[in-house]
C-alpha cells in the first residue's frame, strides 16, 4: 500500500478506512490488486468564519453542504483519480455517473447526515468489513 493525503494505491488486495460523520470510520477491503483509491471532502479543511468547505463549486462559489466525502476506486492512475474525486464532489450526480461509468470507477458518497450511497462498480472493487447499512444509487 502506498498512501499520501487521502490517496492510496493498493499493489495487492488491501484494507483501508473511510471517515464517517462524527468520529466514526469504516473499514473496507480492496478485492483486487493495482487499485487507486482517493477520498475528497470538506470535513478537515474549511473557512472558519463562513463555514464554507475548501472545495468550492467554481460557478456557485460555494461548497457542497450536503456531502461529507466522496471516495473513488478504480484501475486508473492515482493523479487522475485524485483530480476526479475533487471534481465528482462538486459535480451534478447525473454528470458524475456518466464519467464514473466511462472509466469503470466505483464511488461511495457519504452525506453529512450519515447516509451512504455507492454504485455497482464500488461493489466490484470493494467489500465492506462487517455489516454496513448502505444504499445503492
Amino acid at each position: 500500500v502506498v498512501a499520501a493525503s487521502g490517496d492510496i494505491h493498493c499493489m495487492h488486495a488491501c484494507e483501508f478506512f473511510v471517515e464517517l460523520p462524527g468520529e466514526d470510520r469504516k473499514k473496507f477491503i480492496a478485492k483486487k490488486s493495482g487499485l487507486a483509491i482517493s477520498t475528497s471532502g470538506n470535513s478537515k479543511r474549511f473557512v472558519k468564519h463562513s463555514g464554507q468547505g475548501h472545495l468550492l463549486h467554481p460557478q456557485q462559489k460555494a461548497s457542497n453542504q450536503d456531502l461529507f466525502s466522496v471516495t473513488l476506486v478504480g484501475k486508473v492512475g492515482n493523479a487522475m483519480l485524485d483530480a476526479l474525486t475533487t471534481a465528482i464532489f462538486l459535480m451534478e450526480p447525473s454528470k458524475a455517473k456518466k464519467i464514473l461509468q466511462k472509466h469503470n470507477i466505483g464511488v461511495m458518497y457519504v452525506k453529512n447526515n450519515g447516509a451512504i450511497y455507492f454504485n455497482d462498480e464500488w461493489e466490484h472493487w470493494i467489500e465492506a468489513d462487517g455489516r454496513f447499512g448502505q444504499e445503492k444509487k
